[in-house]
């Protein structure tokens, strides 16, 4: 996904709204910073919630997958790390529970 910061500016730049998109979850759960950084640049809630999947926020997205360093991305910009998904789990516990952090 080395494409992914040219083309989210690409869809910016052509009006495409970053609300309720869902960008900054797949973005965090692929651990793309460059992408992540731009698009919370253009308003991405970093609290958001998708109701598709059981309620995760994008933190809950990066901790399924391991990407701590999306987790400390999105922490630095006030990310809550308690907000606790459909099934009552926050993202510490889905680190956890999946047991996969990536280096």
């Amino acid at each position: 996904m080395a494409d992914g910061p040219r083309i989210t500016k690409m869809l910016l730049k052509h009006g495409v709204p970053i609300p309720q998109s869902s960008a900054l979850h797949a973005a965090a759960r692929f651990r793309q910073l460059d992408t992540m950084r731009i698009l919370l640049q253009h308003g991405a809630n970093v609290n958001e919630v998708d109701p598709n999947w059981s309620n995760w926020t994008p933190m809950h997205f990066a901790a399924s997958k391991g990407q701590v360093d999306a987790m400390k991305l999105l922490g630095d910009v006030g990310a809550r790390s308690d907000l606790k998904d459909a099934n009552g789990k926050t993202p510490a516990q889905l680190l956890e529970e999946f047991n996969t952090v990536e280096d």
